[in-house]
């Protein structure tokens, strides 16, 4: 409980269901020949007052003194140590009542305890309901993963994977332990197994119903499962034993062998030949974030930058860059979570603004391969607002961009089978003029190769004829797509526009497509006039506003025209700011 709430309280539950089942099977029994018809209640008192008191002891080591007094009841709560308390009296009261064949399962003079233990169990649905906390059905991401292994399966439902992956051998392996509940159902029936043995079983079988329809649920019960049929297994060998005194034990032995069997050959690991070794999925993912974060904290600066993503990557880009987040798993950074599901769900983007400038967020990003913001609501959220629509991550990634947002071309390792994953970053800015925004969203699809939406966003750029920087990132286009002949009138209306003095309020960025678009267009010297007054102007902060692609071609520039960088250590950064391949390029 201290460990895991949500894992171990359902095995609780399922311990309760086990005692009532045992006490059914004692009731039946009463009338059988002593000792089996008056077996000696468990001790239920003892056990509750222990497991609850020992979870109250847990929660002040780990709360005690500045903690105190939170409902957050995902991590442990003396409330679960109440209601523990609260359910072995009951059992105490009641269900011994009931194994002996009393008449009433609510003895007059038991009234009371049986309310208050009643009470305490009743306190923790309500106190989940009334600060709108999940418990004991808190979601995590791993309850989705069978296992913790490389490319091991995930689903939200056995049902959800079988449906995906079919009939499969991990499949069959994964639910083959379930023909021991067969067996040991049978044996709770047979009066012939004794009473005592089948009190046990009983016992045991609660437990392993509930890790059976939770395991149905979310994949990850499956190890726990795996848990309780083992102990399932060794309470049933007594009836086993009596029902087949001289072959009992070894048949059901070798029935749980026979059964772990398959598993063990499908994890017995493949033979590699040299050379043939590949990356899985999970490895792939980690050195692109691992690549991100190093690029983000290089453009981030010494001062750092909180950025939004995904909790796993979130966590990664800590990790690797020493980045700054907002959400993870982590139990202790619930309240984290919290607002990346709040910043998630946004339905306005003016809510989503004042959410990302209240964070000092400065980076998003969205991987192509984390599920979490496409699951988070049916994951996270309560039923009546899983449905509503959210607008923010479906419009960024439809590049519906509003002006505080500007996209940056990142360009993850090239690893082979994995061409196609992708993360879209965006820096939030000051708000851009319409005129610049869609100039650096034209350049950021240049950079991607999205030509077809590139050439879309260059026709929406005529309705800034006047403007110097719409111009050029027009040009950008037009160079991109091999249409020589629009790209020249471009440059041509450029150099028009140059001879009129409408560069002087240029931004610096735009200034550097400038130089790009004239030096393309073989127009060297006015190409070298504005490489040399870029450089002129160069510090750190505008060195990292650049795209990869625009820093790449100004450094190009600078060693043609012999124009070079004054500053050491800023010449350093500009090399670090780019990738390895384009560093060898240059």
């Amino acid at each position: 409980m201290w460990m895991s709430v949500p894992t171990q309280g359902p095995i609780l539950t399922g311990i309760l269901l086990g005692a009532l089942l045992e006490a059914w099977i004692v009731r039946r029994g009463r009338t059988e020949a002593p000792p089996e018809g008056s077996l000696p209640a468990p001790p239920w008192r003892l056990w509750s007052r222990t497991g609850g008191g020992t979870i109250l002891v847990c929660y002040l080591i780990e709360f005690f003194p500045d903690h105190l007094g939170s409902w957050q009841l995902n991590s442990i709560h003396p409330l679960y140590g109440l209601a523990w308390i609260g359910a072995g009296e009951l059992l105490a009261r009641t269900v011994t009542s009931f194994r002996r064949g009393e008449g009433t399962l609510l003895p007059a003079r038991d009234l009371l305890a049986v309310v208050l233990g009643a009470g305490a169990i009743a306190a923790v649905p309500i106190a989940m309901y009334l600060t709108g906390s999940r418990g004991l059905l808190a979601v995590e991401m791993s309850s989705f993963q069978l296992t913790h292994q490389p490319n091991g399966a995930a689903a939200p439902s056995l049902w959800a994977w079988w449906v995906r992956d079919g009939i499969s051998a991990t499949v069959v392996v994964t639910v083959l332990p379930v023909i021991l509940l067969l067996p040991a159902g049978w044996m709770l029936w047979r009066r012939d197994a004794g009473v005592a043995a089948r009190a046990s079983l009983a016992l045991a079988l609660g437990p392993a119903a509930v890790a059976l329809a939770l395991a149905c649920w979310q994949l990850g019960w499956w190890r726990l499962f795996d848990g309780v049929v083992l102990a399932l297994a060794v309470a049933a060998m007594p009836a086993h034993g009596a029902l087949q005194p001289r072959s009992g034990r070894w048949l059901w032995t070798g029935l749980a062998t026979v059964l772990a069997i398959p598993g063990m050959l499908l994890l017995w690991p493949p033979r590699i030949a040299k050379g043939d070794d590949k990356l899985t999925s999970l490895e792939v993912e980690e050195l692109i974030d691992r690549d991100l974060a190093h690029w983000l904290a290089n453009r981030a600066g010494e001062k750092g930058a909180v950025v939004f993503a995904p909790p796993r990557e979130t966590a990664n880009l800590a990790f690797y860059g020493g980045l700054r987040g907002i959400g993870t798993f982590n139990p202790d950074n619930a309240e984290g979570l919290r607002a990346t599901i709040t910043l998630a769900s946004v339905t306005t983007l003016p809510e989503a603004q004042i959410l990302v400038r209240a964070r000092q967020i400065k980076y998003i990003a969205l991987p192509t391969w984390d599920p979490f913001f496409d699951e988070y609501a049916d994951l996270f959220l309560v039923r009546p607002q899983s449905g509503r629509k959210s607008i923010l991550i479906p419009e960024l990634r439809r590049l519906n961009l509003p002006p505080w947002l500007r996209p940056l071309p990142f360009q993850p390792l090239r690893i082979q089978g994995y061409e196609r994953q992708s993360v879209l970053v965006l820096e939030v800015v000051e708000e851009q003029n319409p005129a610049a925004a869609m100039s650096r969203l034209a350049e950021y699809l240049v950079e991607t190769g999205d030509l077809e939406r590139a050439a879309a966003v260059g026709q929406a750029l005529r309705r800034f004829p006047g403007d110097l920087g719409a111009l050029a990132a027009r040009a950008q286009v037009e160079s991109a797509r091999g249409d020589a002949a629009s790209f020249n009138q471009s440059v041509d209306l450029l150099l028009t526009r140059l001879a009129d003095g409408a560069d002087r309020s240029l931004a610096w960025d735009r200034r550097v497509s400038l130089a790009i678009v004239l030096a393309r267009g073989d127009r060297t010297e006015p190409a070298r006039a504005q490489v040399h007054r870029c450089l002129a102007e160069l510090d750190a902060a505008k060195a990292r506003s650049l795209t990869i692609g625009s820093l790449f071609n100004l450094l190009v520039l600078s060693r043609a025209f012999q124009d070079p960088i004054a500053d050491p250590k800023l010449q350093a950064l500009t090399l670090d700011l780019l990738p390895l391949e384009m560093r060898d390029r240059l």
